[in-house]
């Protein structure tokens, strides 16, 4: 049951939070979901990331999973992750 419950939630999050800013921010950020009970919210950014737009994107980002969850009740077995990293170039 919860695997379907992170799959729909993994998806309703990802559209309303996926953050393609990269050409003007220097970042992008997506949502994903590595197993059914945590939620990964991924980010790649270049050397000249606007840190302070990508540090306020990321607490709201934070902010609306947790009360997304809260209002399902489902706060108490989801998990949420973060995977910050440099993009890297070829």
């Amino acid at each position: 049951m919860r695997a379907r419950r992170i799959d729909w939630l993994t998806t309703t999050l990802q559209a309303s939070l996926r953050t393609d800013a990269v050409e003007t921010e220097g970042y992008d950020l997506d949502i994903t979901s590595p197993d059914p009970e945590t939620i990964l919210i991924y980010v790649r950014y270049l050397p000249n990331v606007n840190r302070e737009a990508m540090n306020i994107t990321l607490v709201t980002t934070r902010k609306v999973i947790d009360i997304t969850a809260k209002s399902y009740g489902w706060d108490s077995w989801l998990k949420v992750r973060e995977d910050i990293q440099l993009f890297k170039t070829r």
